[in-house]
């Protein structure tokens, strides 16, 4: 039986984080927790449109948090926070 709850947390600071790596770790996070290819790849979209569009910052802030059959992603970045969430399939 699968984990009903998990987090991933992971700080980055400095200079703005590369796009590629964040990319990477969240899509081996995810599969991990039971997301399939597709539902990862439309996270990361709608992630990249509301986070990566905007103007960059210093430092970033990535949550992943499993509750039950969901998944969300939380991104904070100087006071600004960007939410999506996913159903896991069973």
């Amino acid at each position: 039986m699968p984990a009903t709850e998990f987090l991933f947390q992971l700080t980055l600071s400095g200079e703005a984080p590369d796009d590629e790596m964040l990319t990477d770790i969240m899509k081996s996070v995810l599969a991990r927790v039971g997301l399939h290819a597709g539902d990862v790849d439309r996270l990361l979209r709608e992630l990249r449109a509301q986070h990566w569009a905007s103007p960059p910052g210093t430092g970033c802030n990535l949550r992943l948090l499993r509750q039950g059959d969901e998944i969300q992603v939380v991104v904070s970045q100087q006071g600004r926070e960007w939410r999506i969430a996913c159903a896991i399939p069973s």
